[in-house]
């Protein structure tokens, strides 16, 4: 087994360094000061000057040929600090050795020795990795006490410092590192260790080990350990372990828990590979990252910095203003993190922003933002090579965004373009196809933004638009560009491809009409902000699918990935109290500011999961690797952030926010690892991405002096300002290495049962179960009354396993807890346990229908109180009038059932007759009634068919007037005779035109008097007389 750990800093104050395996991480502060033939300033009252010394410290061991004494074995010695091997111990001393005697008589020397308590004195010390070059010391004036052509290394190993323990020093990336080696059979315990020049050592809460020196308290962070097996690494719990730890006696070792398995290799999580500080004496801040093949990574973001780290030869080595704006700054940094390849400005006279970055396979870095330059550089043949404003009155800036592609050296621009409006422009996302052609998103307020026919929409919809733009590979021609909004506001935040090149847009949007698809998730705008996720096809021209995801309140999307199966995940901060979530989701509990992740299928038409991930903050960038895994970076105030126990710094560090960086597993159910990320101010992760080999970058904006670097990085000391709030970039390297195989979860099915019988629970490990299998261990809460085996193995290759959890009866319920663990890690669910109900007993009798006629069947339906026992319920039925009705002599109701029917015969009757349905069982009588009716009488014949008369009026007297009739029919002029049919039975109303009297006779008789209207119903022919006056 082998486990390594690396050489911290000298620091004032207790910082965390990344750990890399099981030995120690130094952090030396200060130490026993001594008279010494000449040195500077004390070391202890210039913390930043000893930073930046030990900051680059050597690589290479030199064989001791009598240039240091007898006792030491190797030497690494820098111009203010020395390492010397001896068999007994490591020291460092720090100091000014070879200052000029000019500075003054006085020195002061800080020696700190790392001792090997019970160890092997006859150590064997062997060099290993040559490293190219010599060394030669000339000293005195004698050539033969001259030691020349010494040979340097880069390893040198302690052979069986303890039985079956080797120790390795080591320069890696910059750092020196400890290893401890343990082969089968070597004893743990074995490994003590001591600091001379230390007056006492403790542990903190975290359990951090705490060195108490004569100038202050250094800080080594808790180990971190997973075991190696079969190819797949376990994690496993490590502490450090004190002997007298209040003394200047202490000697401290380290312990593992009972999983730990001795057979096996066990290693300390790397954790932190590099972290660096980027920026200059004014303020900056990392927007995007990005890495290639090689492990190089780059950075983009924004300058106010006079004295930015440019790189000779790059495009741009000074800011292009000096009236405070900001410029662009694009950074490549090496693999391990301890060198620019380049930097540059890009940038005008006016304010620019670097918002987003993605590179090609020839690491051509492709860069978006924002510009208020007038002079922001373009190439000939640009699509746009002038910004766009509305000229005066009006007196506003003009905003653009811009899209500028930068050369594999940083040299030369390839392209530069803007890209807008003659309102404000910003892009904010970009992403690159195999072609060399640009995707970018951001939001737009012109009307005027620069669409292309056919696409999407042309049309601006609200105050602010999100657009979607495809730029060609030269930079000269728009392939597509659409807004994508509706009547209010958008944003888009962050665009990928699929394979297909088919874009994946997401942002926030407080339109209701914002476009949505048929069968996407949700398309009910759900108030304030909603993000949203859109899938726009290749063209440009339409939308594969658009979702709104949110809640009541305020939702920002913030982060984007998409894996290969087109799965989108989104990550961002929300205020809603009613953000959708998904069962078995990490955490499915709000409190009204939280971090959430969410994984929206390929279709965009359902949650895969969805999770809140912390409170108080924001998940501004999410990144998935090939198992599903996500993970996350953002910022957070919240003390309670989740974090894990390996986690890089597991608790808050102070200041009104840290970032963080979290790892979910592919359910979204599991946190696989947790950290906060900064120092005693504020931070936040901007940006992440993944490498091929699964190690993390991740970059964002540091306030914080004592933000965590690391040894050999290429910046480790803040630049900034913390009094005007000026801050620095940072780009931090996390190697996680495989997944590592946990438990993530444990079910119970049934997850009630009687007691007296078994339920059936599985284990799910996080990834698949290594050659050998997995084996979790199991507990019961109460195992009198569920009991479980001691363990389960799940199979190799496999995620999970069964197992038979055996219940005794009992007389009260009683909710066990059933544990699985593995890795240290634990998961539980809960079986409920029931005493043995008692005997069922007949609840009721129902009848359908509850009335019939006679010679028809009806249904009768027994019910118990309980579910019926094995052998079945008989339940005994019976007729109060079999005549009428008949029923069978039971019905038997089938074991574990509630009910059972049977048939109801019925004969005719001649009257309505009830008759009463009995059942009995149990000692319980249910009784209902059935009404068996005689048929209905027949109906009365219908009434003979409507007759028809026919009616006649004379109309005589005041010529000019007209008769008429209601119904009509009847329409008669002074002087004549007219008829018309009607049906008998119709009431039929005469009248005179104009209102004028008449005098009515015959069928309709108005008795000699004069009146306007006659009124009769027809009874047969009939004739009727009108003296009209």
């Amino acid at each position: 087994m082998h486990g390594r750990r690396s050489l911290g800093e000298l620091v004032t104050k207790p910082k965390i360094a990344s750990l890399v395996g099981l030995a120690l991480l130094l952090f030396f502060h200060a130490g026993t000061s001594e008279a010494a033939p000449s040195a500077a300033a004390p070391l202890e009252t210039n913390p930043d000057q000893a930073l930046q010394a030990y900051a680059k410290l050597p690589l290479a061991f030199v064989e001791n040929q009598g240039q240091a004494d007898a006792r030491v074995r190797y030497v690494a010695e820098g111009s203010r600090y020395a390492f010397y091997l001896t068999r007994e111990e490591i020291v460092l001393s720090l100091g000014n050795r070879f200052a000029s005697a000019e500075v003054g008589p006085a020195s002061h020397r800080t020696t700190l020795a790392l001792q090997f308590l019970g160890a092997n004195p006859a150590v064997t010390l062997k060099a290993e990795k040559p490293v190219a070059g010599e060394v030669n010391y000339f000293r005195g004036t004698d050539p033969a006490r001259w030691q020349t052509k010494l040979a340097r290394y880069g390893q040198i190993v302690y052979r069986d410092l303890w039985p079956g323990v080797d120790m390795a020093l080591a320069g890696q990336g910059g750092e020196l590192k400890y290893e401890f080696r343990l082969r089968p059979g070597a004893r743990l315990a074995d490994i003590r260790l001591a600091y001379r020049g230390s007056s006492g050592l403790a542990l903190d809460s975290s359990g951090a080990l705490l060195i108490e020196t004569s100038s202050g308290v250094l800080r080594d962070s808790p180990p971190v350990a997973y075991q190696e097996i079969a190819g797949a690494r376990v994690p496993v719990d490590s502490r450090y372990a004190l002997n007298h730890g209040g003394s200047a006696e202490a000697s401290y070792g380290f312990a593992v828990s009972k999983g730990y398995d001795p057979d096996h290799a066990l290693i300390i999580d790397p954790g932190v590979q590099y972290s660096t500080f980027l920026g200059g004496s004014s303020a900056e801040g990392g927007a995007g990252i990005a890495v290639d093949t090689a492990g190089n990574v780059y950075i983009v973001g924004t300058t106010q910095s006079l004295d930015f780290p440019a790189t000779p030869g790059a495009f741009r080595t000074r800011l292009n203003s000096t009236t405070g704006v900001s410029d662009v700054f694009v950074s490549k940094l090496n693999a391990s993190g301890s060198a620019l390849i380049y930097a540059t400005y890009i940038g005008g006279s006016g304010f620019d922003f670097g918002r987003a970055i993605a590179i090609d396979g020839a690491g051509n870095a492709y860069v978006t933002g924002q510009t208020g330059s007038s002079n922001f550089p373009t190439t000939g043949g640009a699509f746009q090579r002038a910004i766009k404003f509305i000229p005066t009155p009006r007196p506003a800036d003009p905003l653009d965004a811009f899209v500028t592609k930068l050369n594999p050296t940083g040299s030369a621009l390839v392209y530069s373009t803007y890209l807008g409006g003659v309102d404000v422009d910003d892009a904010l996302g970009i992403a690159v196809d195999a072609a060399g052609n640009a995707y970018v998103t951001g939001q737009t307020t012109s009307h005027d933004f620069p669409t292309t026919p056919g696409a999407f929409s042309r049309t601006s919809g609200g105050s602010n638009d999100a657009f979607v733009t495809k730029l060609n590979a030269t930079g000269s021609a728009l392939v597509y560009s659409t807004y994508l909004g509706g009547l209010d506001n958008e944003l888009g935040a962050r665009i990928r491809l699929d394979a297909q090149n088919n874009a994946y847009v997401m942002g926030s949007t407080r339109s209701a009409d914002f476009p949505t698809t048929a069968g996407a998730f949700d398309t009910t705008h759900n108030g304030a902000f909603d993000v949203f996720v859109t899938k726009l096809n290749s063209t440009g021209s339409g939308l594969i699918y658009s979702t709104f995801i949110g809640g009541s309140n305020f939702d920002s999307g913030q982060g984007l990935a998409i894996d290969a199966a087109g799965n989108a995940y989104v990550s961002g901060g929300t205020l809603s109290l009613d953000f959708p979530t998904t069962p078995g989701a990490f955490s499915a509990t709000p409190t009204g500011n939280d971090i959430f992740v969410t994984k929206l299928n390929a279709t965009g038409s359902a949650l895969v999961y969805s999770t809140f991930l912390g409170s108080a903050g924001g998940g501004a960038a999410v990144a998935v690797d090939a198992a599903g895994n996500t993970y996350v970076t953002g910022g957070t105030s919240s003390v309670v952030f989740p974090t894990t126990p390996d986690g890089f710094q597991p608790r808050f560090n102070g200041g009104p926010s840290d970032a963080f960086v979290a790892r979910l597993n592919a359910t979204g159910s599991v946190l696989l690892y947790s950290t906060y990320l900064g120092g005693t101010n504020s931070e936040f992760g901007s940006d992440l991405v993944l490498d091929a080999a699964g190690n993390l970058y991740v970059t964002g904006t540091t306030y914080s002096v004592d933000f965590p670097t690391t040894p050999g990085a290429v910046d480790v000391l803040f630049s900034g300002n913390t009094l005007i709030f000026s801050g620095d970039a940072f780009v931090t390297k996390f190697v996680f290495g495989d997944v590592a195989l946990s438990i993530s979860s444990l079910t119970v099915s049934p997850s009630t049962v009687v007691g007296g019988t078994s339920a059936t629970a599985t284990a799910t490990l996080s990834t698949a179960a290594p050659a050998g299998g997995a084996t979790v261990t199991l507990g019961s809460s109460t195992a009198t009354v569920a009991g479980v085996p001691a363990s389960v193995t799940v199979p190799a290759g496999a995620t999970s396993a069964s197992f038979t959890i055996t219940t005794t009866p009992v007389t009260a319920t009683a909710a066990v807890t059933i544990s699985g663990t593995f890795a240290g890690a634990s998961r539980s669910a809960v079986l409920t346990v029931t005493p043995v109900p008692a005997a069922p007993s007949l609840s009721s009798v129902t009848v359908t229908p509850a009335s019939v006629v006679g010679g028809t069947g009806a249904t009768g339906t027994v019910t118990l109180t309980a579910a019926a026992p094995t052998a079945g319920a008989i339940v005994a039925l019976s007729s109060s009038n079999v005549t009428v009705a008949s029923v069978p002599a039971s019905v038997t109701v089938a074991a574990g059932a509630l009910s059972a029917s049977f048939a109801i015969g019925t004969t005719s009757v001649t009257a309505s007759t009830p008759v009463t349905i009995t059942g009995v069982f149990g000692g319980a009588t249910r009784t209902a009634t059935l009404s068996v009716n005689a048929p209905a009488p027949p109906p009365p014949p219908p009434p003979p068919p409507a007759q028809s008369a026919t009616v006649t009026v004379t109309a005589t007297g005041r010529s000019g007037e007209r008769v008429t009739s209601s119904p009509a029919g009847i329409s008669v002029t002074v002087g004549s005779t007219g008829s018309a049919t009607f049906a008998t039975g119709t009431s039929i109303t005469l009248s005179v035109s104009n209102g004028r009297s008449a005098i009515w006779s015959g069928a309709c008789s108005s008795g000699g008097s004069k009146v306007k209207t006659c009124t009769f119903t027809v009874t047969g022919g009939a004739s009727v007389s009108a003296n009209v006056q």
